[in-house]
């Protein structure tokens, strides 16, 4: 009591009882207590948030309950402040799991056991008992109410539960006065929206009727067939329905919409997340430039001349900025600044939790990162708690592989695996040539299951195998996948049973990937395993030097972060074709030389590029193509006649335009003299650009004929309307303002998109001149 006694409390005023209260207000919120005491505490909810001090206390003192009777004791203080805590619900969420079970009332021998037990807590329930403790101390500061101001209820549903906040309008605001949020039972979730939301407004009212009682408000929700519920027939109500609505009734019927973009508190209360997805911050490719230029090991390198790295400037392929990398090797490498390189190692890691230095130093570098790269590793929980640690290291044997890839494949079944949409067992995979593996999920182990699965994933993708080695399963045994293999033209080969090690390729797969699904601690794992096998089949191997991806496709797979790759390859008769753009075809080049054993094998060429092209309109028809030549070889420097690409219809009638290839000595002759005299009339002359544009939906790459869209967009103001029926003296270019939406650019957009200086067309142009030989 000392610590109360050390606030003045001011004398009472009875004849303002009002201003009396906000000084205590004031005095208490002034005032910084010493200690944590039943008393202070009650004073301190008087005045809606605990002081700093008694909040440092809250987080120090709060232990994390071991049974489930403290754990009862904890939410039963934590709901003493619930009246001041936002989002509830949603932070009680994976603690409340605990008590699934143990509702009854009746205290048996076996619950009261129960309640001694140890709990076993979850990540994300400690993240959860953390952020409540956090809560408690941090309460919203609330409102007062104000007698006679204006309430409102806000309210809103989500599919695992109800939120709503009652507020006051105070100088044009509405202010806050309480909370309200609760979780939905089972059954209660598999209620229409419409019932959601009215049981929402039920719940709110039930729970603040003490404040509502003789007063008018409104209900805002976002529920618009909710405002005429008590317009409708009442026949078409449940029994339910009508019970809330009759309850409703008594308080209030001003029912009002509201958008779910200004719902916002009520909206947050009743939105619970249930999965716990982990999420990676995205990769900013602008400020990793950024960074680069200001990090102090990239500068320690730039002014080493002794150093190995070869950094230079590259232009990112996914973004509008430059990477310094280094090209000291065949594929550029980003230099990495301080900052990005734990992101960098999990964008790459959390894929499938493998080693992943040589997949990272593959790909980026900085100083000292295999050491750090290894210390992450260890340091991953995660793998931690998913993965074998016993190694045991055995001398590496010689086996003889297939001369050829996809023509010996082993297979496999894993499970019975916790349900996941249905599926409960994986179809395993794996080539024995380039180590690709496949694993499928699928929900019955039968033999017909099994060979539709195989036929649809691998033969239909690889072509068919020469040799199938599995074990002794009944599936694998059966009379139909005998006669699927022999179809097949495959030879089939059994393992020793219960001797696994005899297809310990598949079986080694099945390790990893059962360590990669449990590190990702999400139960749906069918959600998992494409991400999974990404992970994968980019790791480089140890025996091979090189990843899976490479052995099958010649190139590794582009994962979400990388910044440098090639931008096509193709196979063909003898090999592959890898088209780059002129940089990285010196890098490549340079690096292939080096070895001679590589350099006799590869062919690189440059592409020959194609003459430009000019055009003549509006020639009438009855005039001759050799007539035509006939004028413009004076103009030639090669007496020789042109090359008529294509023609088309002019503008006028009986006329047509002709496009010439021109080489590019006689090219700039006719650009300049930009007319032509044929039969005493001059006829204009220009440059022709082979840039593809559909007329119809204003997009570069095609033509209307194969335009896809069946909306059309307008030249002048972007309307969903064609061009020629548009009558607005608006111009807003379609294409530029696509760009700028997805590029976050920002380029001059109050344009025809016919405009010549529009920049969506110029870069158009600066490709296809990029093409032509002048």
């Amino acid at each position: 009591m000392s610590d109360i006694n050390a606030v003045q409390i001011p004398v009472f005023n009875r004849s303002d009882p009002g201003l009396w209260f906000v000084m205590c207000e004031s005095t208490f919120a002034l005032a910084t207590p010493k200690a944590i005491t039943e008393s202070v505490t009650k004073y301190n909810y008087l005045v809606s948030h605990l002081p700093p001090d008694s909040a440092s206390l809250v987080r120090d003192v709060l232990m994390k309950p071991d049974t489930l009777t403290q754990l009862r004791r904890f939410l039963g203080m934590f709901n003493f402040y619930r009246c001041f805590i936002h989002k509830a619900a949603h932070i009680l969420a994976p603690i409340v799991q605990f008590l699934e079970g143990h509702t009854n009332k009746k205290k048996s021998h076996s619950s009261v056991r129960k309640s001694f037990e140890q709990l076993k807590w979850s990540e994300n329930a400690e993240k959860a008992f953390l952020a409540a403790k956090n809560a408690i101390a941090e309460a919203t500061l609330l409102r007062h109410p104000i007698p006679g101001a204006q309430l409102s209820l806000w309210v809103d549903a989500s599919d695992v539960a109800i939120g709503g906040t009652l507020s006051q309008l105070s100088q044009g605001k509405w202010e806050p006065i309480v909370f309200f949020s609760m979780k939905l039972n089972k059954s209660q979730q598999k209620w229409s929206t419409y019932d959601r939301e009215l049981f929402s407004i039920y719940s709110a009212i039930r729970k603040f009727k003490h404040m509502l009682e003789g007063r008018n408000f409104s209900i805002y929700t976002d529920q618009k067939p909710l405002i005429y519920a008590f317009k409708q027939n009442p026949n078409k109500c449940s029994p339910r329905q009508l019970r809330h609505l009759d309850l409703i009734s008594q308080y209030s019927t001003d029912i009002r919409h509201v958008q779910g973009s200004q719902n916002i508190v009520a909206d947050a209360l009743s939105r619970i997340e249930v999965d716990s997805i982990t999420k990676s911050p995205i990769l900013n490719f602008k400020e990793f430039a950024r960074a680069q230029k200001d990090d102090s090991d990239i500068q320690k390198f730039l002014h080493n001349d002794a150093s190995s790295l070869q950094l230079e400037l590259k232009p990112c392929q996914t973004s509008n900025c430059n990477l310094l990398c280094d090209t000291s090797t065949a594929v550029p490498r980003p230099f990495v600044p301080t900052f990005f390189r734990k992101l960098i190692f999990d964008h790459l890691h959390n894929l499938a939790h493998p080693a992943s230095t040589k997949l990272i130093s593959a790909r980026y570098v900085w100083p000292g990162m295999k050491y750090q790269i290894k210390q992450w590793v260890r340091c991953c929980e995660s793998c931690q708690r998913s993965k074998f640690q016993g190694h045991t290291k055995t001398p590496l044997g010689t086996f003889s592989l297939p001369d050829t890839r996809f023509t010996h494949i082993h297979i496999d079944i894993v499970g019975p695996l916790p349900p996941s949409e249905g599926q409960i067992y994986l179809l395993t995979i794996i080539d024995r040539f380039s180590r690709w593996p496949e694993a499928i999920p699928i929900p019955y182990m039968r033999a017909k299951t099994i060979c539709r699965e195989i036929f649809d994933t691998w033969i239909s993708r690889f072509g068919c195998p020469s040799v199938v080695t599995s074990d002794q399963g009944s599936q694998l045994r059966s009379s139909m996948f005998v006669d699927f293999t022999r179809m097949l033209g495959t030879q089939k080969i059994k393992t020793t049973p219960y001797h696994p090690i005899s297809n310990g390729i598949v079986e080694r797969f099945h390790r990893h990937l059962k360590s990669a699904i449990k590190a990702h601690e999400n139960e749906k794992w069918s959600e998992l395993i494409p991400i999974i096998l990404l992970g994968i089949r980019t790791a480089v191997k140890e025996d091979l030097q090189s990843s899976c991806s490479e052995l099958v496709y010649g190139t590794t797979l582009r994962l979400p972060c990388d910044m440098i790759d090639v931008s096509d390859i193709h196979p063909c008769d003898i090999g592959f074709v890898i088209t780059l753009n002129s940089d990285d075809k010196i890098k490549l080049s340079t690096a292939i030389q080096k070895i001679p054993d590589i350099s006799s094998k590869v062919t690189i060429k440059n592409p020959v590029k194609r003459h430009p092209s000019m055009i003549l309109y509006n020639v009438p028809s009855n005039i001759s193509d050799e007539e035509i030549q006939s004028h413009l070889q004076v103009f030639q420097t090669y007496q020789c006649p042109l090359k008529i690409r294509f023609q088309f219809k002019g503008r006028l009638t009986n006329t047509r335009n002709l496009v010439f290839e021109t080489p590019a000595a006689d090219f700039h002759k006719l650009k300049n003299i930009k007319k032509v005299p044929i039969k005493w009339k001059m006829y204009n002359l220009s440059e022709f650009y082979h840039i593809k544009r559909c007329n119809f939906c204003q997009s570069f790459g095609h033509t209307t004929k194969d335009c896809r869209y069946n909306i059309p967009s307008c030249a002048n103001c972007a309307g969903y309307h064609q061009t020629k029926e548009c009558a607005s003296n608006y111009h807003l270019c379609v294409s530029c303002y696509t760009q700028n939406s997805v590029n976050s650019s920002d380029p001059a957009i109050f344009h025809s998109a016919k405009d010549f200086n529009c920049p969506c067309f110029q870069e158009e142009l600066a490709r296809f001149r990029k093409s032509r030989d002048y």
